[in-house]
C-alpha cells in the first residue's frame, strides 16, 4: 500500500474513534447550540450541558429558535438530520451524525492533501503526512466534531481552504479554483469572528492573477464586510467590547480613570472591573446599559484604542494568551451515560494538545513569542526557498501568517469570554504555519523543479 492509502486509512481510524466507537467524545455546550439547531426544533437536556457533551437529542415542534446568528454550520445540519431519520429507531437524535457530515469534511481535506506530498522522498513523505494527522487529528480539534459550535464550520473550510489554495497554487486545476470560491464563502460567513479573514482570502484570489478571480476576490470581501455588519444581533458586539475591556484591560491598568476616560466611559463604570458580560453581577443583561455602552464603545472606538495604547493592548493579548494556552475549553468531553465525572477530557489522540498545554498555559508571554518566531522563521523560509516554490507561492505564505496573525487579534482582544474555543481557528492556523515550516524545511535538498500541471493527481 502506498503512504496515500495507510495515511487515508489511519485518519479515518483517528476519526471513527473518537467520533463513533463509544464511548464517544465531544464538547459541552456553552449555551451557543440553540444557534445553530434551535430552527430545527432540536433540543436538549441543560442541567449538564457544560459538564458533559450529550449524545442526544430530542425534537420538539414547540421549539423553534432564531437567535440572529447567521451561519454556514447551519447548512451542515439538513444532511445530518436525513441520515438521523433514516437510521434512528426511537426518533430522538443522535450527535454522531454531526460527526459524520464534519468527520467527512475533515477527511476529505486530508485526502486532498495527501497527494501534494508525492514528490517527496518516502520518509518525508510520511513525516510530513504522519504529523498533519498527529496535529489535526488531535482530541483539541477532533471533539468539536461532535458538537453544534459554528466554529466547527471556520474550522473545517480553513482547513479546506489551505489544502485547496497549496493544489491551486501547484496545478491550477480548474476543479480544484471552483472548490476553492465555494470553500472560500463557507468560511467567510461561517461566523462573524472569522469574516475578517475574507480580506486575506481576497488577496490569495488576487495573486492568482487572473481577472475573473480578482473579481471574485471583490466579491468575497463584499461578503466579508456584510457578515462583520449583518450577521449578529447588534448588542453582540458591545458584549465583546465589555468582556475584553473589563476582564483584560482595566485590570491591568496603571491609571485606570485615564484608561476609562480614553475609552469614552466615566468612573460610574468602575464596579464592573473584573467582569465579563456574563459573570454574576454584570450589567449586560440590562437592554438600556447594552444601548448605553454600545453607544460609548464599538469595536471600531476600542480598536483605535488598543492601536494607540501598545502597552494595554500586549498587556490584554498576554492575558487572553494565558488562557488560550490551555488548548481546550473547559467543557465536558463525554455523555453522562460513559459514567465519568463531570468535565472529564479525552486523552487518547491528545498527545499534541497536551504538550502545547504544557509550554503554554498561563504562559501568554511565551505563546506570543512562539508565534511570533514561528510567524519570522516561515517567512524567511518563504523567501530563503522562493525558486522552489511555484508562482504566488511566497506572497500565499505571507497571507497565511496575516491570517493567523488576524485570528490571533481578533480571538484575544475583541471578546474575551470563552477563550480557548474562540482561539480554535488560531490554534489551526498556527499549526499550519508549523507544517509550512516543516514542508519548506524539507524540500530544502529537491532539486528546483514544479510539477507539470497535466500529471497532477486526481
Amino acid at each position: 500500500m502506498t503512504s496515500t492509502h495507510v495515511l487515508s486509512t489511519a485518519a479515518a481510524v483517528v476519526l471513527i474513534w473518537q467520533l463513533i466507537v463509544p464511548p464517544v467524545i465531544g464538547v459541552g455546550n456553552n449555551g451557543d447550540f440553540s444557534r445553530t439547531y434551535g430552527v430545527f426544533h432540536l433540543t436538549m437536556p441543560v442541567d449538564d450541558e457544560v459538564r458533559y457533551s450529550d449524545t442526544r437529542y430530542r425534537f420538539d415542534p414547540r421549539v423553534n429558535y432564531f437567535g440572529g446568528f447567521y451561519s454556514s454550520e447551519i447548512l451542515l445540519v439538513p444532511p445530518a438530520l436525513a441520515l438521523n431519520a433514516i437510521f434512528s429507531k426511537d426518533g430522538s437524535f443522535d450527535v454522531r451524525f454531526m460527526g459524520l457530515i464534519h468527520g467527512a469534511l475533515f477527511l476529505a481535506a486530508f485526502c486532498l492533501f495527501l497527494p501534494l506530498l508525492n514528490d517527496m522522498p518516502g520518509w518525508r513523505r510520511w513525516l510530513i503526512g504522519g504529523l498533519a494527522l498527529a496535529f489535526f487529528g488531535d482530541a483539541m480539534y477532533v471533539a468539536y466534531l461532535n458538537s453544534f459550535y459554528t466554529d466547527v464550520a471556520g474550522f473545517l473550510f480553513l482547513l479546506l481552504f489551505a489544502v485547496l489554495a497549496l493544489r491551486v497554487l501547484r496545478w491550477r486545476r480548474r476543479a480544484d479554483i471552483v472548490l476553492l470560491g465555494c470553500v472560500s464563502l463557507l468560511l467567510v460567513t461561517s461566523k462573524a469572528q472569522h469574516s475578517a479573514l475574507g480580506f486575506w482570502l481576497a488577496g490569495f484570489f488576487c495573486v492568482l492573477g487572473t481577472r475573473k478571480l480578482r473579481g471574485f476576490a471583490a466579491a468575497i470581501t463584499a461578503v466579508a464586510l456584510l457578515w462583520l455588519w449583518k450577521s449578529t444581533p447588534e448588542e453582540y458586539a458591545a458584549r465583546g467590547c465589555f468582556s475584553t475591556i473589563f476582564s483584560h484591560v482595566l485590570p491591568y491598568s496603571k491609571n485606570v480613570d485615564r484608561t476609562l476616560a480614553d475609552l469614552g466611559l466615566d468612573r460610574s463604570y468602575r464596579p464592573y472591573i473584573g467582569l465579563i458580560s456574563f459573570s454574576g453581577g454584570s450589567p449586560m443583561g440590562d437592554p438600556v446599559f447594552v444601548a448605553a455602552f454600545h453607544r460609548r464603545v464599538t469595536l471600531g472606538s476600542l480598536a483605535i484604542f488598543l492601536l494607540t495604547h501598545p502597552r494595554d493592548a500586549y498587556v490584554a493579548l498576554r492575558a487572553s494568551l494565558d488562557e488560550a494556552g490551555r488548548q481546550r475549553p473547559a467543557l465536558g468531553n463525554f455523555d453522562p451515560a460513559a459514567g465519568l465525572p463531570p468535565y472529564a477530557e479525552a486523552q487518547s489522540f491528545a498527545a499534541w494538545s497536551n504538550l502545547k498545554r504544557a509550554l503554554f498555559e498561563r504562559r501568554g508571554a511565551r505563546y506570543l513569542n512562539c508565534f511570533l518566531t514561528c510567524a519570522a522563521a516561515v517567512a524567511f523560509l518563504l523567501i530563503s526557498r522562493r525558486r522552489n516554490l511555484p508562482a504566488g507561492g511566497v506572497a500565499s505564505g505571507l497571507i497565511l501568517i496575516g491570517m493567523a496573525s488576524t485570528e490571533l487579534a481578533v480571538a484575544s482582544l475583541a471578546d474575551a469570554m470563552d477563550i480557548p474555543r474562540h482561539h480554535l481557528l488560531f490554534y489551526a492556523l498556527f499549526d499550519m504555519l508549523l507544517m509550512v515550516g516543516l514542508w519548506l524545511t524539507a524540500l530544502t535538498p529537491l532539486h528546483h523543479r514544479t510539477p507539470a500541471p497535466d500529471r497532477s493527481p486526481s
